[in-house]
């Protein structure tokens, strides 16, 4: 009786000491705030950075200036990936240890969760017809709130139709699906991932740019491999992966181009 239970306890001890050294031995994650607008882009490119670096990452996702508050109020993120508006917006406040790299970019689209019943000949007419609710981002989380935000005062209308307030448009879509809203305004990538049917795309007056940068609250022992993931997330080969996720590369030659076009409008309609 006294041997077995000798055995038990070094058996124990063994066990521990075992599970000790797996965990010791298995890197810190790397920690990434990312725009909700790239969750699903995530799901291919997180496996691919994993696997070639050997470096386990998580992420917290949410509206762009959700996560520069978060970051502002210390919390532990290594790198942000987010809106280069709210980037710049870190770097003023020191809190960015390197100059944000630029990503890409996607446009603001009109959307529906199907074909609308009602044909509108133009976004003016749709904002007219107090029978339509819209579904939009708050300015007070997001770019995307501020993009839109920026759009609606564009056209000179009545504007009578109800306007839904919500977070994101990972929310938008939610809305459409519920049928608590008619249409919604989102990024293109938002709408491509997120099955949403596109009816109208912007002008690239209203595009917004995504970018990286490093944090100060970033783990030091943690800081050349998140300088990885941001050359990484810069490369080509990403960026023709985010392509089929509604991103695609700056043109500062088609932004220039439409400044000295007339005013904002859609691709394919009069406001």
């Amino acid at each position: 009786m006294k041997r077995a239970r000798i055995f038990f306890f070094t058996a124990l001890s063994i066990f521990a000491l075992h599970i000790q050294t797996a965990t010791a031995s298995q890197p810190e994650p790397l920690t990434i705030g990312a725009d909700s607008s790239l969750e699903v882009a995530f799901k291919e490119l997180l496996p691919l950075f994993e696997h070639e670096y050997g470096q386990p990452v998580q992420v917290v996702y949410g509206p762009s200036k959700w996560l520069r508050s978060a970051i502002v109020k210390g919390r532990a993120i290594d790198v942000l990936i987010t809106s280069t508006k709210e980037l710049r917006l870190l770097q003023q406040a020191n809190l960015l240890s390197n100059q944000p790299q630029f990503i890409a970019e996607t446009s603001l689209v009109l959307v529906s969760s199907e074909i609308l019943p009602t044909f509108y000949s133009s976004f003016r007419e749709m904002l007219d017809d107090r029978h339509v609710k819209i579904a939009v981002a708050d300015s007070r989380f997001s770019s995307l709130g501020e993009l839109t935000s920026q759009l609606l005062m564009m056209p000179r209308s009545a504007k009578r139709a109800s306007l839904v307030y919500t977070r994101d448009g990972k929310d938008i879509s939610k809305f459409l699906r519920l049928g608590k809203a008619d249409v919604g305004i989102m990024y293109r990538a938002d709408a491509i991932n997120r099955g949403a049917h596109i009816l109208e795309e912007f002008t690239p007056a209203f595009n917004d740019r995504i970018g990286a940068g490093i944090t100060t609250t970033a783990k030091k022992s943690l800081q050349s491999v998140a300088k990885a993931f941001v050359d990484f997330m810069s490369s080509t080969r990403v960026q023709m992966i985010l392509a089929k996720y509604g991103y695609e590369p700056f043109s500062p030659i088609k932004h220039a181009a439409h400044r000295q076009s007339s005013s904002p409008q859609l691709h394919s309609a009069d406001f």
